[in-house]
C-alpha cells in the first residue's frame, strides 16, 4: 500500500476509535474473542439496538480493527491502532 493509503487507514483507525461506543466493543474483542452481534449488544448494557452495533462494526471493520467471522455472523479483532 502506498504512504498515502497507509495514511489514510490510519485516520480511519483514528476517527472509528474517537467513539467510546466503538471502543468498548474493540475492549470486548480483545485477544481475539469472538462474538455475534447480539451478545455485543448485552454486554454493552442493552441500551443500544443491534442496527447500532452493526453499523459500528461496519465502521470498525472498514478501519481494519474488526473483521467477521466466516459466516458474517460474529467479529473478531483483527488489529490494533497504534
Amino acid at each position: 500500500m502506498s504512504e498515502l493509503g497507509d495514511a489514510t487507514l490510519k485516520r480511519k483507525q483514528e476517527k472509528a476509535m474517537e467513539n467510546p461506543t466503538r471502543r468498548a466493543i474493540l475492549e470486548l474483542l480483545e485477544g481475539g474473542r469472538e462474538l455475534p452481534s447480539t451478545t455485543i449488544r448485552q454486554e454493552l448494557g442493552g441500551d443500544i439496538s443491534l442496527s447500532c452495533v452493526g453499523y459500528h462494526l461496519s465502521v470498525l471493520e472498514e478501519a481494519e480493527l474488526v473483521e467477521p467471522d466466516s459466516d458474517g455472523r460474529a467479529a473478531r479483532v483483527f488489529s490494533r491502532a497504534a
